[in-house]
């Protein structure tokens, strides 16, 4: 423990911190953590408990509450993690609520004097000062502004910063020392795990961007009549205070409150899963957390959705990753599962492949007499990435996050309606992105995309070829052949061409197929007989060459 707190950064707060933490973790019975990196102080390993009534991860889920703030968010990042996380372990972690006894009026009062230069009274007309929500990093007030605006005001917690901080530096560097001494720290990469949350937490104490998050949500919905965001006023919102128009409205789960508001609940659900659907498959970012206490319905309706602390995106490559998937798992092709996750993933270890893909199958067979509209869309999602940890396939945090956001929209939505099939919501989705992919302005896009991309590979020739003049001119340019492999180049490249072309044939045959099912536009019929023409040619000229050799 000495060594651990031998680096500048290791002020009394730290080392003090430190000693708190480790005194819980032997309390539960997890002081062999402490031992296998080295540093258990030693007084603790003269107090050990030997008996514990609960299972390790009961126990564990009880250290994270203890510990504070940092771990229960740690924690329920973790618990968006099947792939990286033991199944026994993750039932606990989806248990840690977030929720703590809210802090005093007079520590909201001193941030908004500290943030706006101002007393509370000269910006607010009204100001509850009991909380309607509160949690480990912010608690939500219910206030009127001077000018008449009814607003929620999020303040961050006093103090959380520098705790959460100092919590962080202690996870990096006994993950880092971990790492280095066992097995299962190196396995699962810790510290890698450990930087992404410092990420993810950081973002979600600065009340700014949860602020940006609400407005893209806004523009992006804007318009459509039964989804509501609430909207930002900027000018009272820093890091440390988000200000929203209030959006009122009864819990997407309150029964009793949705029937006297004569709201049909299986209209409701099948919106519900519609908005996050979309939200995934057509924009590429959507709410990570959609459980009921974060989705209200107004009066009128509509569906509402707070807290955007935890939203996650898909970049494009991703989804087009995802959508192959998906079709992949429609048609129940495991090779190509297979392929998919694997393309998606991250492999920390060699993988028996095989094995692997007979798991696959094996899971999959649970599905294979279930209609297509009867799957259990969450279930799937679950099962695959459970099934990746067994694996140590580590898929990127935002996959996890869409694993955790389906598999909670799919458990409301079924609250609400028993007999919906997110499937079917899903499939008017599916013919859309389908539509994209094989659409002239999509290929003109994509064409568009790949042009580029040579363009600066093009670029770059010229500063290669006079690096290798350079080098040749020193005498430093160095080739080494294979005797082996020089006798087959010649065999090689005539395959390798004969695989281009029949490529460039199975391309133009599918084009100008396409090309000639526009019947209501003759000029692009006739690009497509010409291509159709050039194509057998094409084709003629590789048969006569395959023939001859």
């Amino acid at each position: 423990m000495a060594s651990f707190f031998a680096r500048p950064w290791a002020a009394a707060r730290s080392a003090a911190r430190f000693r708190q933490i480790a005194n819980i973790l032997a309390r539960h019975g997890f002081g062999f953590i402490l031992d296998s990196s080295g540093l258990q102080p030693w007084p603790l390993r003269l107090f050990r408990r030997q008996g514990h009534p609960y299972s390790a991860p009961e126990r564990l889920r009880l250290v994270i509450e203890e510990i504070g703030p940092t771990a229960i968010k740690l924690g329920q990042v973790l618990s968006t993690r099947p792939d990286i996380v033991p199944p026994e372990l993750l039932q606990e972690l989806i248990k840690l609520q977030d929720t703590v006894p809210p802090f005093p009026f007079e520590g909201v009062e001193q941030t908004i004097r500290e943030e706006f230069g101002h007393e509370l009274g000269t910006i607010f007309c009204e100001f509850d000062p009991t909380p309607v929500a509160a949690a480990s990093l912010a608690q939500v007030h219910r206030a009127r502004l001077v000018r008449g605006d009814e607003v929620a005001v999020k303040v961050q917690r006093p103090g959380i910063v520098p705790l959460i901080e100092t919590d962080i530096d202690i996870a990096l560097r006994v993950a880092a020392i971990l790492e280095r001494r066992t097995e299962w720290a190196r396995a699962y990469n810790l510290t890698e795990t450990i930087e992404q949350f410092a990420r993810t937490i950081r973002e979600e104490l600065d009340f700014t961007a949860e602020a940006r998050n609400i407005e893209l949500f806004r523009r992006t919905f804007a318009g459509q009549p039964g989804v509501v965001f609430p909207r930002v006023i900027w000018e009272y919102t820093t890091r440390r205070v988000l200000t929203m128009h209030w959006v009122g409205g009864y819990k997407i789960t309150d029964f009793a409150a949705l029937a006297a508001a004569g709201i049909d609940r299986h209209a409701l659900a099948h919106r519900f899963a519609e908005v996050i659907l979309e939200q995934v498959l057509i924009h590429g970012f959507f709410h990570a957390d959609p459980h009921p206490g974060n989705v209200l319905v107004t009066p009128d309706g509509r569906i509402a959705f707070l807290d955007f602390g935890m939203v996650g995106y898909l970049d494009e490559s991703l989804k087009e990753e995802l959508v192959q998937l998906v079709l992949a798992l429609v048609r129940r092709d495991t090779s190509e599962i297979t392929r998919e996750l694997l393309d998606i993933g991250v492999i920390h270890e060699p993988i028996d492949f095989r094995r692997f893909r007979s798991d696959l199958a094996r899971l999959l067979r649970r599905y294979y007499n279930v209609p297509l509209r009867q799957i259990p869309v969450g279930d799937v999602i679950q099962d695959t990435l459970q099934l990746a940890y067994r694996y140590h396939l580590q898929l990127p945090a935002d996959l996890a996050l869409l694993g955790r956001a389906m598999s909670t929209m799919e458990g409301v939505a079924l609250t609400l309606d028993p007999e919906i099939s997110i499937v079917s919501v899903a499939e008017p989705f599916g013919r859309r992105l389908l539509a994209q992919r094989v659409g002239l302005w999509q290929s003109w896009e994509q064409l568009q995309q790949a042009a580029v991309e040579y363009l600066s590979l093009a670029r770059l020739i010229p500063r290669r070829v006079e690096s290798l003049l350079s080098l040749a001119e020193k005498g430093e340019l160095r080739i080494t052949t294979v005797p082996a492999l020089s006798r087959t180049d010649s065999s090689l490249l005539d395959l390798a061409n004969r695989v281009v072309l029949a490529l460039i044939v199975v391309a133009g045959i599918i084009s100008s197929v396409f090309l000639l099912s526009f019947d209501s536009r003759p000029l692009l019929n006739y690009v497509g007989a010409g291509m159709l023409l050039f194509t057998a040619i094409l084709a003629a000229w590789l048969a006569l060459l395959t023939l001859r050799s």
